[in-house]
């Protein structure tokens, strides 16, 4: 949701990627962290095929992803026994990391907080890469990694009605010698009419251009018999405590940003250094990585309008309150 950072209101616009179709004032009083889903509107079958097919193209951008960012360099790719037909490719093979949403818009109709969702995963799935390059195991490097999605189900609608799918998706990551390793994360998906056009409004044709629109991919909360979406508000949601550091570093006082970092809080220097990246593109989007969350840790980014790069925040709800940790 973007968001221009030092408002003292905050609007939150009707429930469609998790948010609370409400106006909130300072000093309101507590709001849900979390939304529950309204039960299915449109049980359909051709609601299940619309869910099966926006699973595929997450599978699609996922695999995207991972063959360009997780793949040791200069190695081929390992040929597996059962290995499913080849996806098209969808990102050149140096695509930086801003420039996946535009690459993954030739191909897919994407709405613009997907579009930051795949930039921040790129980040992340880079990030993650530098560290095993600069501890020079080779071992540890997959030879080859397949995306699928294990379990798909329309779970529920916003009160608008827009249907939300989970998916859960398993990566398996094969290496050159001993097991391979598998992991699982469940997401959140919301689908509307859309324009076929590409990030940059250009028309575009093409079998996943066929009037259906990706909206939303975020992590799905509640329990299973009462999913829910992250309000972006109140104590207990992810996406608020970024907001809130985020004003904490544009508009607040030093005590606000040390309030908000726990026991380890970063420097003078630090803050200024984050301070200025945030004040040079005042709208932002902010994403939660499902497959990046770290035990009791959940993986946020903030992705900038206008600004390259994406900023880490990771945020940790305890019972005092969030803590944020930035990485830069």
């Amino acid at each position: 949701m973007n968001r221009r950072l030092g408002a003292f209101i905050r609007l939150v616009s009707a429930v469609l990627s998790g948010a609370v179709a409400t106006t909130v004032l300072a000093g309101c009083a507590e709001a849900e962290s979390m939304v529950p889903l309204e039960p299915v509107a449109d049980s359909s079958s051709r609601t299940q095929v619309q869910a099966q097919t926006q699973a595929d193209r997450l599978v699609l951008m996922l695999q995207a992803l991972e063959d360009r960012y997780t793949l040791q360099p200069a190695v081929p790719v390992r040929t597996l026994p059962d290995e499913p037909q080849a996806a098209p490719t969808l990102l050149d093979a140096s695509a930086d990391p801003t420039e996946v949403p535009e690459q993954l818009s030739e191909h897919l109709n994407l709405d613009s907080q997907p579009r930051a969702f795949v930039q921040a995963q790129a980040s992340y799935l880079q990030s993650q890469a530098t560290s095993l390059a600069v501890s020079a195991d080779t071992q540890t490097w997959p030879v080859a990694v397949t995306v699928e999605a294990t379990d798909v189900a329309v779970v529920g609608s916003t009160p608008d009605g827009t249907p939300v799918a989970r998916v859960m998706v398993a990566t398996t990551s094969h290496h050159a010698e001993g097991p391979s390793t598998v992991t699982s994360a469940g997401y959140a998906l919301s689908w509307a009419p859309g324009r076929n056009v590409d990030a940059s409004g250009a028309t575009v044709t093409g079998p996943s251009f066929d009037g259906t629109r990706l909206v939303s991919i975020q992590p799905l909360y509640g329990q299973p018999d009462r999913p829910a979406l992250d309000s972006g508000l109140g104590p207990r949601s992810p996406s608020n405590a970024v907001h809130t550091y985020v004003r904490a570093i544009t508009h607040g006082s030093s005590a606000n940003i040390s309030s908000m970092e726990g026991t380890v809080r970063s420097s003078d220097d630090f803050r200024a250094v984050l301070k200025e990246r945030l004040m040079a593109g005042p709208r932002y989007t902010v994403v939660e990585l499902p497959a990046a969350r770290l035990g009791a840790a959940h993986v946020l980014y903030v992705i900038q309008e206008d600004v390259p790069g994406a900023l880490r925040l990771d945020v940790i709800l305890g019972q005092d309150g969030p803590t944020v940790v930035p990485r830069l």
